[in-house]
């Protein structure tokens, strides 16, 4: 038999609904990025193999052009200085795309600190707020 002189159970089987389809809904959310994320983990597999196979290829393919360069500075400069000339480009060139690469992994990372700071205060926030629907139904059931 329902007690139509206290309103207060309705609200606390709503409260409850409300907090049970939620928390339906993010098992649901978590389960499909959880298929994604296989997925594309996956697809990353695959790309990477093929991009390993792209590497050793262009390496291949740049030791034949500085044989071939090596070959061309020899014609003008001693080969000692051809192989230094050569070399010190190499060293150089290197040098400077590791810096460059350098500072954008950094800038990278900030920006990926951000986003899971972002995340995490979002998180909070929802906690927060689920916290207080049931504070407000909690003291309706004593």
């Amino acid at each position: 038999m329902r007690n139509h002189d206290n309103p207060r159970p309705a609200e606390e089987d709503v409260a409850g609904r409300l907090a049970s389809d939620a928390a339906g809904l993010v098992r649901q959310e978590v389960a499909r990025l959880r298929s994604e994320m296989s997925e594309n983990v996956r697809r990353a597999g695959i790309g990477g193999g093929m991009m390993a196979a792209g590497a050793l290829l262009g390496l291949l393919a740049l030791h034949a052009g500085s044989v071939t360069l090596l070959r061309f500075l020899e014609s003008t400069l001693s080969p000692k200085r051809a192989a230094l000339a050569l070399t010190s480009g190499y060293l150089t060139m290197g040098g400077a795309l590791a810096l460059l690469g350098l500072r954008r992994l950094r800038a990278a990372s900030v920006t990926t600190r951000r986003e899971v700071a972002h995340v995490k205060e979002e998180m909070a926030g929802a906690a927060e707020g689920a916290r207080q629907a049931s504070a407000r139904t909690a003291p309706a059931s004593r």
